[in-house]
This record gives C-alpha cells, sequence and structure tokens, in this order.
C-alpha cells in the first residue's frame, strides 16, 4: 500500500491477546484499521434490546459501515480477517456485495490446523481473494498461499520473570514425556531450564522439573522469551508445520531448539540460532552454551511492511 491513501486495510481480529499483539504494530499505520474485539462493549446494550448476538450484530454493523465509510471514495480496500471462523463468514454477504459494486478484495489468513478443519475454512475458499496461512499442511492439502508467519511487534513487558537458559511453555498434547527427558538432558549439562506445562490436571504442581499450569496470556509467556537465551519447541507427533516458536526466536533474537526437522526448510534457518535434535535427544553442548551474536538478516519478514506489501503483491495492487 503507498502513502497516497488510495488503499485501505479493514482488519478484522480475533479476541486472544496474540491476537492483539499480532496486530500492534498495523496498528499505528494510517492506512490500517483494526478492528477488535474492544468494539462488542459498546453495542451490548443494543443488542439485548433487539434480541440479537452481540458479536453478530458488531460484525455487521461495522461491515456495513466501513462498506459506506471507505469503499465509495477509496480506490481499493483490502478486508482482512485473521483467524478465519463462522463470525467473520457472516460478513461475507456484505463483502460480495462490495467486491461486486467496488474495487475491494478479501484476504483470510489461518495459522492452526486444527480451527481450519474444524471451522472448514476450505469450503470457503472461493469466496477469498487470499486466503493464506504459515501451516504447511494446510497449504499442501488446500492449496491455499503460504506466508512465514503473522506479524507482531516487541512489546514491553511488566511481568517479573527469571532468566533462564532454556525456555518452554505449551500445553500437554502427547510431549509431556518428551519434554521431561528434555529436562533431564539439559539440567544433567548445565543448563538453567524453565518449563511451563498448561492445560493440564496438575496445575500448580511441578513435576518432574516441570511448572503444570493453567494457561499462561501471552504477554506474560513473551517476558519469559525476552529473559531466556534459547526457545525450546516441541512439535506434536503428526504435526507438518513448524509454530510461532520459529518466529518469535527471529524478532527477539533468541536460539531455537526443536525436534521438527522442517525448520531447515525455511530461508530464515541457519545453524547458528537453529539446532534440530530427534529422538535420542542428543544436544550439541557449544551451540547450547555459545551467544547469538548475528540478528537473523530474514527478521524484517516479520516487519508490517512487508505483511501489507506481500498481500498487495498477490492481489495486484498500488
Amino acid at each position: 500500500m503507498n502513502n497516497s491513501g488510495s488503499t485501505k486495510l479493514i482488519a478484522f481480529i480475533g479476541t486472544t491477546d496474540y491476537a492483539q499483539i499480532a496486530f500492534n504494530d498495523l496498528r499505528k499505520l494510517k492506512e490500517v484499521k483494526v478492528i477488535g474485539h474492544s468494539c462488542f462493549d459498546y453495542y451490548n446494550f443494543v443488542c439485548r434490546k433487539l434480541r440479537i448476538k452481540p458479536k453478530q450484530f458488531v460484525y455487521y454493523f461495522l461491515s456495513i459501515y466501513f462498506l459506506i465509510r471507505y469503499c465509495a471514495f477509496k480506490k481499493n480496500v483490502v478486508f482482512l480477517f485473521h483467524g478465519v471462523n463462522k463470525l467473520w463468514m457472516l460478513n461475507l454477504p456484505l463483502i460480495k456485495i462490495a467486491n461486486k459494486n467496488f474495487n475491494t478484495k478479501t484476504v483470510g489468513t489461518f495459522g492452526d490446523t486444527v480451527d481450519f478443519k474444524r471451522y472448514s475454512v476450505y469450503r470457503y475458499k472461493g469466496k477469498f481473494d487470499l486466503l493464506f496461512s504459515w501451516d504447511t499442511e494446510i497449504v499442501k492439502k488446500y492449496g491455499v498461499d503460504y506466508y512465514p508467519n503473522l506479524i507482531y511487534s516487541k512489546i514491553e513487558t511488566n511481568h517479573n520473570s527469571e532468566e533462564c537458559d532454556v525456555f518452554y511453555c505449551g500445553e500437554d498434547g502427547g510431549r509431556l514425556q518428551v519434554l521431561e527427558k528434555v529436562y533431564e538432558r539439559l539440567t544433567a549439562m548445565g543448563m538453567k531450564c524453565d518449563f511451563y506445562c498448561a492445560r493440564t490436571e496438575h496445575a500448580g504442581e511441578i513435576i518432574n522439573g516441570i511448572k503444570h499450569i493453567t494457561p499462561m496470556p501471552y504477554t506474560q509467556y513473551l517476558s519469559h522469551i525476552k529473559k531466556c537465551k534459547i526457545i525450546l519447541e516441541i512439535i506434536k507427533e503428526g504435526n507438518s508445520s513448524h509454530s510461532l516458536r520459529v518466529c518469535e526466536a527471529v524478532v527477539y533474537d533468541k536460539k531455537l531448539i526443536t525436534n521438527n526437522s522442517l525448520v531447515k526448510d525455511l530461508r530464515m534457518y541457519n545453524n547458528n540460532q537453529f539446532y534440530v535434535f530427534d529422538k535420542n535427544l542428543v544436544f550439541d553442548e557449544n551451540f547450547l552454551k555459545s551467544s547469538l551474536s548475528i540478528p537473523n538478516i530474514y527478521k524484517d519478514d516479520f516487519s508490517p511492511k512487508s505483511f501489507i506489501d506481500y498481500i498487495c503483491l498477490k492481489l495486484r495492487l498500488n
């Protein structure tokens, strides 16, 4: 999108704290309007009077509002649906009208294989001008476009976190046994490990060195990222894509150790920042104890500018 204001990006984002952070930088750009969960508060009273679901009303109202405000006066309008789901689908009839009568485009993003299947997003593929994901399984199976990850900025966090060598936080998902073995192996090598397992029945307990917790807010999670030297990624069995850990390592200048060999296919992969281990749990002590001296040269891939440039390139917009 150029600086002339001829293109407007309207981004409908999810209600998670991650979604708010992911679009933090985009909010600062004048050509972008981010619509998040905070909008719901203003319409709850009206929705109760009309006896309709608040979210349904908000998305219809906002779609009509922005169609009127921007479509008639802008050369290009792009509607971006982050984390496409059934609520976002409510907008599609209105967006279809805009696409037919104005120069608008519709873009959807997806990074979660489970949600992609849960909401049957592939059935709506033809309604989007661009649908993309960072999950290579989705890309290959459903023929959507690939984008390395969603962008987000380095935010300041106020949570107090301990400094550590290696940090991990994730749900069990069949990974706990591997996590415990990795903890045992790394601590035996003299590494200080801060590992958390979320959504377990043992929340509040420490078992075999692993801290079992309720889900950790993403802002608090990032405070741990900033205090660690290495991020640990353990992919669920059968997963065929990388996680947000790769993006976090690049953005926050951290090393990453992972059991996902697919990271070697990413263009940001290098031997100084990434280390892949297998079921034998063999770790390179030099890699673990040396510092990351050079930032990843592909860090800009996660910038707002790169994100917008990608959308404009794919949609052939100015």
